[in-house]
């Protein structure tokens, strides 16, 4: 089924085939997917969205761990999923017969903007743990491969 309305003031959401339902708190996940119209973007890129399509490259991603084919791997994004991303992708990668580097690439001026300080310290220790290098730098693609807006990208 699919949400029609969503009546903030009453918590209700109004869906097209089934009775309203009411909320306290709803999260609205959308469904988006990243823009692989930048150059290079379906050649060097792993999409996280939709999901579906990433299982797959990710399985083929932790083949090339083990073989040692992967030196870096680069997710591109500040905000909470980047970071959930690229602790899973170090977490999981972590036993790989030789090292790889990870790297969270953002514009903003630090990770978690929204966040309080104390939650964006604990996750920066969390960075430091796994050995992920926090880059705050605008992003340009010169001979590396990088992510943006939830893309895993890695060098080839």
């Amino acid at each position: 089924d699919s949400v029609t309305a969503i009546d903030a003031e009453k918590k209700v959401l109004t869906l097209k085939n089934r009775p309203n339902i009411e909320f306290d708190l709803v999260s609205i996940d959308i469904g988006s997917t990243p823009n692989q119209t930048i150059e290079g973007c379906r050649e060097f890129t792993t999409p996280v969205k939709p999901i579906s399509q990433f299982y797959q490259r990710w399985n083929t991603i932790q083949q090339q761990a083990q073989q040692n084919k992967i030196k870096s791997i680069a997710v591109v994004g500040g905000g909470a999923g980047s970071v959930e991303v690229i602790l899973a992708i170090a977490f999981k990668l972590r036993h790989s017969s030789s090292p790889i580097a990870y790297h969270l690439v953002t514009a903003a001026e630090t990770i978690l903007p929204s966040y309080n300080q104390a939650v964006i310290k604990r996750v920066k220790q969390q960075l430091k743990q796994y050995k992920i290098n926090e880059l705050n730098v605008t992003i340009s693609v010169n001979n590396h491969v990088f992510l943006m807006g939830n893309y895993l990208f890695n060098p080839v």
